[in-house]
């Protein structure tokens, strides 16, 4: 038998020395340049093959499977092709494991590939075998010369890959399990930097990475067997997809022919080979140049699986297609940008550098370290969001930082990065209107150069068109004086940004151009182009995607314990002799005109990202099933980009309730009509947040004109409008200016629950909004400030609401119905779905209790109830002109 599997060559785009500190990232991408292991193996009628499920059920290596037979042939060989330093000879000792009949240092990696395959191999009870591994590898020259491409990433990579296939293993692991398989596998070879490099080996095409914790991974290698390592959470570590140089990605695939596709990229690129000795090996490289040329990113076609490690995953019940269906709305961006390579002469090893820093970061230094390390995250991150828009401009703008970065980042540790020939390639790039940086290790190897191929910046559609005697002028004229004398040319090139032209000749007149000069300056153009997308991973999620997740992460903190908050400061009068009985209870409201069942609902959350659908799909399935109202989080994200829609209709598609759209003040009409047909909504909500745009990095700053926006809103409207607030309050002058626009209902979501003023001020680096934590009125304030309001408002309540009794106290102080959000979203993350019904059926039926307990057969009879008020909130509504005595006796 024969298994045989390739991986590719890697190269850093930015982040590549921060993100050896783990959870900081760096962008790579996987070249067409492949490395390829077989494995050759002979008949043994012991092996067994495991269901894919097989691995999921060992806790543990017991003792049978370690006496499992194995193979009786006495040797196995490793040889790598142009590498003698890596061939040798193994056996098996007597407890069944590979030990190498001479220690190679070239031969680690595939040595550690075995042990740790044949560990779960082991565990799926599985006999293990003898073979033969051979190596051959086009990331280096014909001469022997190393580019720099990641050679021991990728060896390590596709020896895993045919070794799982060769035990018939591949289809039990999930390709982040493949990785952290691979991330172990290094780690026993002695040698793992960040780890990125594996990554873009595995899953190719272009990614996000985030390291994981080397130190945990370590204790873990030491007191965790692998079977169980591989499937648990690692701290830190990320691997998210950017669709970006895909030559196909201006292709628009939906439905089966996405499928489709897919699956003829699968069968071609990670089937097993079984032949025999002569096999059908060329069958096989020919079917994976086939899979590697069509840029499919399979994560985009798999919606039901968003995180892993999250307990708000699994089946999204009809969100996946419904997002697979637009993924590839914004994947021609991809296409507007293209990826050269050059090469200085010079290789390279990351890991003095690696150490070198690492070393400074603990010395006097730190805080400069640490300045790099937050700069360069969010200059990643901006680079992100420009490669995915396919804006050359803002490209431009953002690897420039990263240089400068590096720069910053060479004095401070005392070790170059870029050399002289490197500073040459860059100047030279940009000079021809590229992107351009050093790549991968310091001390000379590769940079790279990223140009436009369109008309117009993809994000603006302004003309890319400078100067000559501008800032690429200066670049040619420093690209010039970088040369070697006997190469400079009599005189200066004329600038070309190919964004200006449309056409493909103009593009390559631009490539040669590049290539030339480089050329000229003693570097070698790689004609590389970035390889298809692998195996599957999560997409990486624009700014806008990223700020969503960011909330919840935020307010879930903010809710891991509910605080003492203004409802406290409220009690009920108890009288003894005036109870109803349960049955008689009618919980019944309106809101909207429309009759609910229940006083209480979902209130607006979130939306627009992978794991934010997920979460509206299941708070809309736990809507479904309690016959409650839900409210969409605002849909700006979803208006903005179409393919986000269906974070928000999973709403819809899992409710047949009362769902309320939502959108801000600054919506046009039409927008605002938009999110309400997105839904099928009954209603629509305009949030009013203020304060929170004001602490937002990228918030508002004008807000003269949202009293005439809602206006205009309301009159367009199809469906009745509430006005929200976020959390910070609505108080009765507020509410009255509302009512002259022509508002008829009013949530005042008071101060109490999520802190939307905090969440932002927590995403800025200086936190330098922190006084205004807890801005705003209580939500039980606003609602007695409220009793004097305009009687055709109805008033609803949401904000710090923790139990039944918030619920009856805001019903009795006026409320129509009451939201909840952060309270149910907590109880969702730790009791899943199932949970959630729970929890709502248990307050539904706790809400008919309390209100037989104070006399109220129905929802306004509840206002007629004696409300003793205290603490800080009978000081301030006593300011307000409220009268707490008259509030104490309304029963008489």
């Amino acid at each position: 038998m024969i298994a045989e599997a390739q991986a590719p060559g890697k190269l850093y785009i930015a982040g590549e020395y921060a993100v050896v500190e783990h959870g900081h990232p760096a962008i790579l991408v996987a070249v067409n340049r492949m490395l390829t292991v077989r494995v050759t193996g002979y008949e043994n009628p012991g092996e067994g093959v495991p269901s894919g499920d097989a691995l999921r059920n060992v806790q543990g290596e017991s003792a049978a499977a370690a006496s499992l037979p194995h193979d009786s042939r006495a040797t196995g060989s490793i040889h790598s092709q142009g590498h003698d330093e890596a061939a040798t000879t193994w056996h098996r000792d007597a407890h069944g494991q590979c030990v190498p009949d001479e220690e190679r240092p070239g031969a680690a990696y595939l040595v550690a590939a075995i042990q740790c395959v044949e560990e779960l191999a082991r565990a799926a009870g599985i006999g293990l075998r003898v073979f033969d591994i051979d190596v051959t590898s086009d990331l280096d020259d014909v001469s022997g010369r190393k580019y720099g491409l990641g050679s021991s990433a990728a060896v390590t990579v596709a020896a895993m890959r045919a070794l799982l296939r060769f035990y018939g293993l591949e289809s039990a692991l999930e390709p982040l399990e493949q990785y952290k398989l691979a991330f172990a596998i290094a780690c026993r070879a002695g040698n793992v930097g960040s780890g990125g490099d594996l990554a873009a080996s595995l899953f190719g095409g272009c990614i996000r990475f985030c390291s994981p914790d080397r130190d945990w991974v370590g204790q873990r290698l030491d007191d965790t067997v692998l079977p169980e390592l591989v499937r648990m959470p690692w701290p830190d570590l990320s691997v998210t997809r950017l669709r970006v140089f895909g030559g196909d990605a201006e292709r628009r695939l939906d439905g089966d022919d996405t499928r489709g596709l897919l699956d003829a990229s699968r069968s071609a690129a990670f089937e097993a080979t079984s032949s025999d000795a002569n096999g059908e090996d060329a069958e096989f490289r020919a079917a994976h140049r086939r899979a590697a040329s069509t840029d499919v990113s399979s994560e985009v076609l798999n919606g039901d699986r968003f995180d892993a490690d999250s307990k708000l995953t699994g089946t999204q019940h009809g969100i996946g297609s419904a997002m697979a269906a637009t993924a590839f709305a914004s994947s021609a961006q991809s296409a507007a940008l293209r990826l050269l390579v050059g090469w200085t002469g010079k290789p390279a090893s990351t890991a003095d550098l690696v150490t070198n820093v690492q070393h400074h970061s603990t010395d006097e230094r730190e805080r400069r370290y640490r300045e790099f390390l937050e700069h360069s995250d969010r200059c990643v991150d901006a680079l992100c969001e420009a490669l995915a828009q396919g804006d050359i401009a803002a490209v431009r703008e953002h690897i420039a930082q990263a240089r400068e970065l590096l720069r910053g980042l060479s004095s401070l540790t005392g070790t170059l990065i870029e050399t002289p020939r490197l500073a040459a390639l860059v100047e030279t790039a940009i000079a021809h209107g590229a992107a351009a940086k050093s790549s991968g290790a310091g001390g000379g190897d590769c940079g790279i150069a990223i140009i436009g191929v369109r008309g117009t910046d993809a994000t603006t559609g302004t003309d890319t068109d400078h100067a000559v005697d501008g800032v690429c002028g200066e670049s040619l004229k420093r690209a010039e004086l970088m040369r070697p004398k006997e190469s400079r040319t009599a005189q200066t090139s004329v600038f070309t940004d190919p964004a200006d032209e449309s056409n493909a000749e103009s593009v390559e007149s631009t490539v040669s151009a590049i290539f030339q000069d480089w050329r000229l300056a003693g570097i070698e153009p790689l004609e590389l182009e970035v390889c298809a997308p692998l195996a599957e991973a999560p997409q990486w999620q624009t700014k806008r995607s990223s700020r969503k997740d960011d909330h919840v992460r935020l307010a879930l903190q903010q809710h891991e314990q509910e605080a003492s908050n203004a409802f406290d400061d409220v009690r009920f009068m108890h009288h003894a002799l005036c109870g109803v009985s349960v049955s008689q209870v009618d919980t019944t409201t309106t809101v909207c005109g429309s009759r609910w069942e229940l006083p209480f609902y979902i209130n607006a959350m979130t939306g627009g990202s992978q794991r934010t659908g997920s979460i509206n799909a299941a708070l809309a399935r736990a809507a479904q099933a309690t016959g409650i109202a839900i409210a969409s989080g605002s849909q700006h994200a979803a208006l903005r980009d179409p393919a986000l829609a269906a974070t928000f209709t999973a709403i819809r598609e899992q409710s047949q309730g009362f769902v309320f759209a939502n959108v801000g003040p600054t919506v046009t009409p039409r927008q605002a009509a938009q999110a309400v047909a997105m839904l099928n909504a009954n209603a629509l909500q305009i949030h009013v947040n203020l304060a929170q745009e004001i602490v937002m990095p990228e918030g508002n700053r004008d807000f003269s004109d949202w009293p005439q926006r809602i206006r205009e809103i309301i009159a367009a409207s199809p469906v009745p409008v509430v006005v929200k607030e976020v959390g910070f309050g609505m108080s009765r002058r507020s509410v009255e200016q509302l009512a002259a626009l022509g508002v008829r209902t009013v949530d005042v979501s008071g101060r109490g629950g999520t802190d939307f003023a905090a969440i932002e001020n927590s995403r800025r680096t200086a936190r330098e909004y922190g006084y205004l934590d807890g801005w705003g009125q209580s939500t039980v304030l606003c609602l007695l400030d409220c009793l004097s309001a305009p009687s055709d408002v109805d008033i609803l309540a949401s904000g710090g609401v923790r139990n039944p009794l918030d619920v009856v106290i805001s019903l009795a102080l006026g409320a129509k119905a009451v939201g909840v959000s952060g309270h149910f979203l907590r109880v969702l993350e730790d009791r899943g779905e199932a949970g959630l019904v729970d929890e709502i059926n248990s307050w539904a039926e706790q809400l008919r209790s309390l209100m037989a307990l104070l006399g109220a057969s129905t929802v306004a009879d509840l206002q007629h109830a004696d409300l003793l008020l205290g603490g800080t909130t009978l000081e301030q509504a006593t300011l307000l002109g409220v009268d707490a005595a008259a509030l104490a006796h309304r029963t008489a």
